[in-house]
Parts: C-alpha cells; structure tokens; sequence
C-alpha cells in the first residue's frame, strides 16, 4: 500500500527573506523562517495578546522554490502547506538542536490583510526536471493503480463488499435476478 504522509496548513508571517541554496547535485532549495503566533485572551486580565510564538522553517523546492523567492518577503501573512518534520541536529557549540520544518507543497499570501496580482511564471525546464517530473507522474501513477486495484471488490452502485465468488457480503449475487419483490398487501 501507499505511504500515507500529512499535510499541515498553517496562516502564518514570513520571518525571513526566503534564501536559495543549490545543492551538490545541482538542484535548487529555497528556504525562510516563518512565525505563528495564537491570539488569545487573558482569562484573569481580560486583555487580548499574543502566545507563545511557534517557529519553522518551510524548504521548497523547483518552481515552487523559484517562485517563493521571487514573491515572499520578510512580514508577509501567508498560508503555508506542507508536511511537516522535526529535524535533529547538533548545534556549534556541539549541544544537539531541534527544528520543526514544512516542506511545503503550496505556498500563498494571505489575503485577509491585502491583496495581489498573480502573474504566472513559463520556464524552460531542464531535461532533468522533466526527466525527474515524468518518474514522480509515473510513481503517482503506480500508487493510484495499487490504491484503486484494493477496490475492485466495491459494487460502484451500492458500495458494498463483493467476495472472491462476486457476491455481495449481504449474500445477493451481483446482477443477479434473485431479488425478491416487495408486495404490498
């Protein structure tokens, strides 16, 4: 079966200006820090404030990566969707850190507190994106195969259970003509 992995959406503030980086195998990773704060209200003083803040750093890679960097700045209310990781690592002084990172799969300003204009993007790409796009079409593909050969044993019209004989698990046979009429008297 397919792994299954979650998604997380999050309405949070650019803390950062995204930075790209290339890796040594020649592809580009964009990343920038992002801050969520809760709103909430003191239930002894009343008075509304901010939570203790909550920090990440969302990764993005390709044109989701490019494009982020061309229209993300530091103070921007976003809407960030991704999945979500917790990555170890020690630290300079040699302690051992922890982050909490989003890998983002959709990356937007949020609108309650301004507008935009969009303007799409048309890039050559490389014969290894495309190479690297047609092997995650054909993975997702494959994924969607297995996924869906599981439900062959549904009837689409009744969303039933079928056994290996065909039979509906309530023991009627599929396009059968043993249904019993209901006579009203």
């Amino acid at each position: 079966m397919a792994k299954q992995q979650s998604l997380v959406t999050l309405h949070v503030w650019a803390a950062t200006n995204p930075e790209v980086f290339t890796t040594p195998s020649g592809r580009d990773k964009v990343t920038f820090r992002i801050a969520d704060s809760v709103r909430s209200r003191s239930p002894e003083t009343g008075v509304w404030g901010d939570s203790k803040t909550t920090w990440y750093t969302v990764t993005a890679w390709g044109d989701l990566g490019a494009n982020i960097a061309e229209s993300v700045r530091k103070g921007d209310p976003l809407i960030v969707v991704g999945h979500p990781w917790v990555d170890h690592y020690i630290k300079r002084d040699g302690n051992p850190g922890v982050t909490a990172r989003i890998e983002a799969v959709a990356v937007g300003l949020d609108l309650r507190y301004g507008t935009s204009r969009f303007a799409r993007v048309r890039r050559a790409a490389s014969s290894d994106e495309v190479m690297d796009e047609a092997a995650a079409i054909a993975q997702t593909n494959a994924e969607f195969n297995e996924l869906t050969s599981e439900l062959a044993d549904v009837d689409p019209l009744t969303g039933e259970l079928r056994d290996d004989a065909g039979a509906l698990t309530d023991g009627s046979e599929i396009g059968g003509d043993s249904q019993e009429e209901t006579v009203m008297a």
